[in-house]
């Protein structure tokens, strides 16, 4: 809830709320455990032990998000991506990230049959409406970004523009004692290295969740600000 005592859907009930749940998958640490993540880690404390765990379901996740979130949307919004606004919690905000350094319009639409041939030079086509994060971080840092895709291999030429154009908003609460205030920075510091235009929160309490209110305001604010989403209340 924000200070007003409203939620996001609440503020902004013309916007469509679609909430995809990542899907059961074993954990190689414990043979025979399965928990719904979005992809494997090996140690959360440290994420660059056994890295290359994440690879297999961050590729199938990235890849069914958008084949059947992300296309089935867009084609209710008559191919206007940039109405269309990722957004995730933890696993979720990683996944949503790679989601959308994954993107070819273009591609994508000519698939779809939609007319939304996106010319290189048209800044407020070649984007998305936005991508949100909430105490989440950035799988495979430290990488430029055509090594970061690479790192899934899911076979798409994409060039940097829908990255550059997009406007990112990353919040973190200091006290995160899952995942650590460092790694959200990794984020933050990987998005800028990409050209993105990110707005960066920390709020200094607040643990491995969405800060209320704060978060919330600043959230419903910068959809406002930088997507252009009217808000009723």
């Amino acid at each position: 809830m924000d200070s007003s005592g409203y939620s996001l859907a609440e503020i902004f009930p013309s916007a469509r709320w679609v909430f995809p749940s990542s899907g059961l998958r074993p954990l190689a640490r414990w043979p025979g455990e399965v928990i719904s993540q979005w992809f494997d880690t090996w140690d959360i404390s440290r994420l660059e032990q056994r890295e290359e765990l994440q690879t297999e379901g961050l590729r199938e996740s990235v890849s069914a998000v958008i084949n059947h979130v992300v296309l089935p949307e867009v084609a209710l919004l008559g191919g206007k991506w940039e109405r269309l606004v990722l957004a995730g919690v933890s696993q979720g905000g990683a996944t949503a990230g790679h989601v959308l350094l994954n993107l070819n319009l273009d591609q994508l639409g000519q698939e779809m049959n939609l007319n939304v041939n996106i010319a290189a030079a048209d800044t407020q086509r070649n984007r998305i409406g936005g991508l949100m994060t909430f105490c989440s971080r950035m799988p495979f840092p430290n990488r430029a970004l055509a090594e970061t895709r690479a790192v899934l291999g899911l076979g798409t030429a994409v060039g940097d523009e829908v990255v550059k154009n997009t406007p990112v908003l990353g919040q973190h609460c200091v006290d995160d004692p899952l995942v650590r205030i460092e790694y959200g920075r990794q984020f933050k510091e990987a998005f800028e290295r990409f050209g993105a235009d990110v707005t960066w929160k920390e709020y200094a309490t607040g643990g491995h969740w969405i800060k209320s209110p704060e978060g919330i305001d600043d959230a419903a604010a910068w959809l406002e600000e930088c997507v252009g989403m009217e808000r009723k209340v």
